[in-house]
């Protein structure tokens, strides 16, 4: 397995993305999960990558304290097509709920992922999320130049 040492995302090996351990508040508590930097064992990693996890990961913190309620938002949007769909489950699979944390059980945060940066003005960083209620495709929370923008199927960040 091929390894880099880089000057911003520390010590990557290749596995399909370039990858390594992280630590990061997900809800409230310290969580571990993958940092994923997208791209094939022979490029570079492009400076816009390094650039958007280097603020990402300088206002972690302050992003991550956004990340249940936009989360929750989403959540409200979908739940009446989730409710209908589970039928007579729904009250397990997709509950009604108030409070962000009443969701938290649900979740499992997999991976902060950076995109190649296509767009220069842009710094794009997601959060990958395993959801009981999205099986199929997972949940993503995307960041555009350090503010949530969408919330969504993984696709909108893969």
């Amino acid at each position: 397995m091929r390894q880099v040492d880089d000057p911003v995302f520390g010590k990557l090996d290749f596995d399909n993305d370039w990858c390594r351990p992280f630590v990061i508040k997900f809800f409230g508590r310290e969580q571990r999960c993958k940092l994923i930097v997208h791209g094939d064992e022979s490029d570079e990693i492009e400076l816009g990558q390094r650039q958007s996890f280097a603020e990402f990961d300088r206002a972690k913190h302050n992003l991550m304290e956004t990340v249940p309620q936009a989360i929750l938002s989403y959540y409200m949007t979908i739940l009446p097509e989730l409710r209908a769909r589970y039928g007579e489950s729904a009250d397990v699979e997709a509950p009604t709920v108030v409070d962000p944390e009443q969701l938290e059980g649900t979740l499992n945060l997999k991976a902060v992922y950076v995109p190649y940066s296509f767009d220069r003005g842009k710094r794009v960083v997601s959060l990958l999320i395993d959801c009981s209620w999205m099986p199929e495709h997972g949940l993503a929370v995307r960041f555009v130049n350090e503010e949530v923008v969408e919330v969504g199927p993984q696709d909108i960040a893969l």
